[in-house]
């Protein structure tokens, strides 16, 4: 075929186009394009195709043709016209708009081009202030959370969280509410996803609370048993999820049974009551269903308990209470009575039974009359008798352990069977009035405490909390006294508390003890024996516990793990054993007391170091190791015992790998001791070394290395306290980087390189080195985000160090003269820790992704994320953001993010640090780029905490400076603000001496007179506000005249009444005025003007008073000036006062 045939297709094609036969000529075209056309032929034939398509309404084939068509020819302007006007109307007005300024670019007179731009130009800017409408977000959340193809991205993430966020608050509950909310949210539900049905339950939440005709509408589409089977999954978090939600309803519908429900509700629910034992009831089936999580099953436990008994003996109505006795007693009692993970039973929980004994005791205490308890003891003792009676029948032994859950009559219900085989399904079980003492006195002491060392962990558990609250009320007895009944059985309470606590002591050195137990009666002791305040000036139980059980602290802290014959210990008995032999040292008062320690713990020590042999050395320098990392003087005085230092060094070279372990920790532990460290330098540096280089136990190497590590870092920052020749520290530090970069070696053993990191990162030589190592830094941030979470402080730490935030202070330059003359020691700075290098390092940090590690360690949901942990995390987020120019990097990788749980929750040093870094990054970002969708709302309540008295002056000033920003972007963030109570505390900060401070605070407050509230404290009668904005608007300070003359501006407009109180509040109110009217400062004259022109608006009498002044004259003068606001306003004072009579049209020219 010729180029003829592919030009008279084309032809042909043209002819039919133009007879409106689109589909003949889309068969043209194509035939032609099949014929070998020329490619500029072939660019004509897809433009004319894509001119079909667009006939046809076949967008997306219409933008295809286009864009071949420009891939054949970049410049063809009518293909890029076609693929403007498809992509328009397939909704993507962003490119289309790229297309149609290439056309104009093209053909700059055509106005077809110039015309579409206008209009698409429209349409973007009509589609940003839809989207940016509540409704719009609303909708564009539930698509992308209900899009399959958004499955586990980040965006569904945010669209959750900005969901459940909008929720919180009532007119975003309300919002969502209307826009089908209810109905989208249940297939939310159904998608069975648990992130998706997290955000769900937590939205029907904020749908739900006090608003009682949302609940009704949301229980009438979801349905009873739909939202209660929720309960039941086997994912903890949806479960608690769902308990809250149900918590909620239920308020609802309790609130309705006082009131009735009118309207709408109404027609929904007519019975409120009704519904609510409906509810009742499917909770109560669902506490006996196969298949429901023993979580489901505690949080429906614990929504009975909440909901079923009066909350008040004034309240004569217990009818609930006694529909649920009849109908659910022996549901509950099947919980009580069930084994855990037994096979064919009930899911429980090691707390499900205890709830279940809660709730007992509450239907018990709720019944009013002796027929109604006497009906509750039947019912209980029917359903035991049916376990009790056939035991060598169907129901076997399980009938027993089932009778366990026992049932004592007349008055109260206390555990009847505390057997060695039942403590798995009766520990801590009692029904009814559990009166501590009468429990006390029944159980007995000993028995009470005895269950604490048992091998089962949730059992051990379980007895510690009862004994925890036994000594609490016994300490309440002991401030009180007992009284009636109580007294009669305790006489004592002081006596009975230490007959506890010696039991506990007992419990301590008692042999087939588990370590749990042990470790859980060291934590009651912590909590129990030492005062809560040192106002308290009674400290003897302290005193009677060193006294009585000081012994048996140091022999549990000396314990070796796991060797045969040894108690049983865990991991964390020792550290359990220094805390409380740390609190115990610091509640002694005097010298002579803390004399006493010292000498019971040396002769303790000597026991087991002289005539012992070799284990009782062992022995003694672990009981060392534990004074040293609790009470660490008493620590550094067993150290100079004879010959205990010299054992240390000397078991160092031992052998046998345990006695290596004990020595070496030992030795680590003395080595934090600055006074030690120059002695163990001396003597044992040499052994850690030929450790580390020979020692065949990896276990050995790492601890050594570490020893070495925090000897080389004794001195800390201080540059002139060196304890190792120059550049020994930087050798260490290299081998740790070598051991951090050997991704070899699992993350267990490579953490330890960290621990070294952190103690050499004190020296800024280390520092330095380490920053410029880029494979050691991503190795170090990559072990941050595996699974080896106990690296985190490591990391936090070592961080910390190389941006130096830490606390440091400057030292008086006349303290340091002082020091000098009277040949004192001074620490001193190291030259590369000084402002530039810290800057540097800074930067290299960032260079490296140090924002993305700390975000990832901000997300992890472990124990070891201890709030110590986030408090170093804070310090550097603040280090990072203290370039203005840095910040940008941080906010792109996800800082202003991590940094909001940071500052809501940890350390208050933490939190204020953190605060004080959104409030650096809300200062000089885009508020509504740096933290979008919901998020900009949470940044309100850290930077109001920055207000607080106990903050710095600079955390004050950035804190008003960053509400300023966000006061001025919206009034839903405006109304934040004064729900956080902010306004109070920025007004007394306009009083405040330091300019700076008052003038940040003087914006804040002008950018909140846009909301109603603020205005109406402006307007309340009795107040010196407005006097004060008039006063500043008359001060030197130009940035502070500009503040004040623009909120006055503001109120004048918003709230004409003020104008009249104007020349009230000072005398000077028209100097004042004229000095703004003549200011340079065209922003200052115009902020005048306009305060000006709104008094003249007011009031004829107002403006009488300034016309007769030099006002006239000057308004006059500057309604001559050059167009623009000033003039304007100048121009509209004079119109209005010619309105009024009080100036003549010719009265200058006169």
């Amino acid at each position: 075929m010729t180029a003829s045939s592919v030009e008279q297709l084309r032809k042909e094609g043209n002819e039919l186009f133009k007879c409106g036969d689109y589909e003949g000529a889309l068969s043209a075209y194509t035939q032609a394009l099949g014929l070998g056309a020329t490619p500029q032929d072939q660019a004509i034939l897809h433009r004319n195709l894509a001119a079909c398509h667009l006939k046809l309404e076949d967008y997306d084939k219409a933008e295809t043709e286009a864009s071949k068509a420009i891939e054949k020819d970049g410049g063809d302007v009518k293909a890029l016209y076609r693929r403007s006007q498809a992509l328009e109307k397939l909704g993507r007005l962003d490119q289309a708009v790229l297309d149609l300024q290439r056309c104009v670019s093209l053909e700059p007179k055509n106005k077809v081009f110039q015309e579409a731009l206008r209009s698409i130009g429209g349409q973007i800017q009509e589609k940003v202030r839809y989207m940016s409408s509540t409704d719009a977000k609303v909708e564009q959340m539930f698509q992308i959370l209900l899009d399959p193809e958004e499955k586990g991205t980040e965006k569904k993430q945010k669209a959750s969280q900005n969901l459940v966020v909008l929720a919180r608050e009532d007119a975003g509950a309300e919002k969502i509410f209307r826009s089908n909310g209810v109905q989208l949210l249940q297939r939310l539900l159904d998608t069975g996803e648990t992130d998706l049905m997290l955000a769900a339950l937590r939205t029907l939440v904020g749908i739900c609370s006090e608003h009682q005709s949302r609940t009704v509408a949301t229980l009438s589409v979801l349905g009873t048993r739909r939202v209660v089977s929720i309960l039941g999954v086997e994912n903890q978090a949806v479960s608690l999820a769902a308990c809250h939600l149900l918590q909620v309803i239920f308020d609802a519908l309790k609130e309705g049974v006082k009131k009735g429900f009118r309207g709408k509700e109404g027609a929904i629910i007519v019975d409120p009551a009704r519904e609510l034992k409906v509810l009742i009831n499917n909770l109560l089936e669902l506490l006996t269903e196969v298949g429901v999580s023993g979580q489901g099953r505690d949080n429906a436990l614990t929504l009975l308990i909440k909901i079923v008994p009066r909350k008040s003996p004034k309240d004569p109505n217990n009818s609930l209470t006694l529909w649920v006795i009849d109908q659910g007693l022996k549901k509950i009692l099947e919980v009580g009575g069930s084994l855990q993970d037994p096979p064919g039973e009930l899911a429980v929980t090691a707390n499900s039974r205890m709830s279940a004994s809660i709730l007992l005791s509450k239907l018990f205490d709720d019944l009013k009359c002796d027929a109604e308890r006497e009906n509750f003891h039947r019912l209980c003792e029917n359903y035991i008798n049916f376990w009790k009676e056939p035991v060598m029948g169907s129901h076997g032994p399980y009938g027993v352990l089932q009778m366990k859950i026992g049932v004592e009559r007349p008055c109260r219900f206390i555990p009847l069977m505390f057997t060695s085989s039942s403590y798995g399904q009766t520990s801590g079980l009692w029904l009814g009035r559990n009166k501590t003492v009468a429990t006390l006195s029944v159980l007995g002491t000993r028995r009470v405490v005895s269950i604490l060392g048992v091998e089962n962990q949730a059992v051990s558990l379980a007895a510690c909390h009862l004994l925890q609250v036994i000594f609490d009320a016994l300490k309440e007895g002991v401030k009180k006294g007992f009284r009636g009944k109580e007294g009669a059985i305790i006489v004592d309470p002081a006596r009975e508390l230490k007959v506890l606590i010696n039991n506990l002591l007992e419990l301590l050195t008692e042999v087939g003890v588990s370590g749990q137990g042990r470790d859980n009666a060291l934590t009651l002791l912590i909590k129990i024996v030492p005062r809560k305040s040192p106002k308290d000036p009674n400290n003897s139980l302290t005193l009677w516990v060193i006294d009585q059980g000081l012994k048996k602290i140091l022999e549990v802290g000396g314990s070796l793990q796991d060797p045969p014959g040894e108690l049983a210990v865990t991991a964390n008995s020792r550290m359990s054993a220094s805390i409380l032999l740390s609190k115990l040292f610091d509640d002694l008062k005097c010298d002579a007391e803390r004399e006493n320690f010292h000498r019971l713990c040396e002769n303790y020590i000597k026991s087991w170091f002289e005539g012992q042999g070799l284990a009782g050395k062992l022995r003694a320098i672990q009981t060392v190791s534990c004074l040293l990392q609790g009470p660490c003087d008493a620590g550094n005085r067993a150290l100079e015992l004879s010959g205990v230092m010299e054992s240390v060094i000397a078991l160092c070279a031992s052998e046998q790998e345990e006695e290596q372990l004990v020595a070496v920790e030992a030795l680590i532990h003395a080595a934090g001791k600055a006074k030690r460290a120059s002695f163990i330098t001396a003597n044992g540096v040499s052994l850690l070394k030929d450790l580390y280089k020979r020692s065949e136990k990896d276990s050995i190497r790492i601890r050594a290395l570490v020893g070495l590590c925090k000897l080389g870092s004794a001195g800390g920052t201080d540059f002139s306290m060196k304890q190792f020749a120059e550049g020994s520290t930087l050798k260490l530090a290299k081998q740790c980087r070598k051991w951090l970069c050997n991704d070899q070696i699992d993350a267990g053993t490579r953490r330890w390189a960290v621990e070294g990191l952190a103690y050499l990162t004190f020296d800024a030589d280390v520092k330095e080195e380490f920053v410029a190592d880029e494979a050691a830094l991503k190795a170090l941030f990559q072990l941050s985000r595996s699974e080896e979470r106990s690296v985190l402080f490591a990391v936090a730490s070592a961080l910390v160090n190389c941006t130096n935030s830490y606390d440091y202070e400057e030292p008086d330059p006349k303290m340091v003269e002082l020091a000098k003359y009277a040949k004192q020691h001074l620490p001193e700075q190291h030259p590369k820790d000084k402002p530039s290098f810290v800057r540097a390092r800074v930067k290299k940090l960032l260079a490296a992704g140090v924002v993305s590690a700390m975000t990832c360690m901000v997300k992890t949901e472990s124990p070891v994320l201890t709030n110590s942990c986030r408090e170093l995390l804070c310090r550097v987020f603040l280090a990072l953001v203290e370039e203005v120019e840095d910040r940008g990097t941080v906010v792109a990788q996800g800082g202003g993010k991590a940094l909001l749980p940071l500052a809501l929750e940890g350390t208050e040093v933490g939190q204020t640090k953190a605060a004080q870094a959104l409030a650096k990054l809300t200062i000089t970002s885009n508020p509504e780029m740096t933290f979008p969708g919901e998020r900009i709302y949470e940044v309100v309540r850290p930077l109001v905490s920055l207000l607080h008295l106990n903050c710095s002056g600079l955390q004050n000033f950035e804190a008003l400076m960053a509400l300023t920003n966000l006061a001025g972007i919206s009034e839903r963030l405006r109304q934040k603000i004064l729900k956080e109570k902010a306004v109070p505390m920025i007004e007394g900060y306009m009083f405040e001496e330091h300019e700076m401070i008052r003038r940040a605070a003087t914006e804040c407050m002008c950018n909140l007179a846009m909301s109603k509230e603020v205005q109406d404290l402006f307007e309340a009668q009795g107040n010196d506000r407005l006097k004060l904005l008039v006063l500043y608007s008359g001060e030197d300070d130009e940035l502070l005249r500009r503040a004040a003359a623009g909120g006055l501006a503001m109120l004048t407009s918003m709230r004409p009444s003020l104008c009249s109180r104007i020349p009230q509040v000072t005398t000077h109110w028209l100097e004042i005025l004229q000095a703004l009217l003549l200011s340079p400062n065209q922003e200052l004259q115009h902020r005048g003007v306009v305060v000006v022109l709104n008094m003249v608006d007011a009031s004829k009498e107002i403006a009488s008073t300034l016309m007769e002044s030099e006002v006239l004259e000057i308004l006059s003068v500057l309604a001559k000036g050059e167009e623009g606001p000033v003039t304007r306003a100048a121009a509209a004072c004079l119109g209005k006062s010619m309105e009024y009579g009080l100036i003549q049209p010719n009265q200058d020219k006169k």
